[in-house]
């Protein structure tokens, strides 16, 4: 007969959880992949004003980075517009698509 002590593992804890710890943990892990909101400092938004007003005028193609819903999405097409009134952006995407983007949002601007 074996003797030596032989160790449960992660089972001997999993009863310990309680469903409410189970739902803290899976908001930690989603948590962790959050993204918060980039501030943008007086240079920097002179350098995107700059970038979408020369993309504009002679219909560039560029990749503009965007925060929406705690993270960042990349997208690339052409400035169709700007509204003043609403500060948005409308950008045509390259399947025909036409995407609205508050200028507020916008991160970073990329000239391809």
């Amino acid at each position: 007969m074996n003797n030596e002590y032989q160790d449960r593992g992660n089972k001997k804890w999993s009863a310990m959880l309680l469903p409410e710890h189970r739902e803290r943990l899976r908001q930690m892990a989603k948590d962790e992949h959050k993204v918060v909101r980039p501030r943008l400092d007086a240079d920097q938004w002179e350098d995107l004003n700059y970038k979408l007003q020369s993309a504009l005028m002679e219909k560039r193609i560029i990749t503009m980075i965007y925060f929406q819903n705690n993270s960042l999405v990349n997208v690339t097409g052409k400035v169709l517009k700007h509204d003043p009134i609403t500060h948005t952006l409308h950008i045509q995407e390259s399947h025909n698509c036409s995407l609205r983007i508050k200028l507020s949002d916008i991160v970073d601007v990329i000239d391809l």
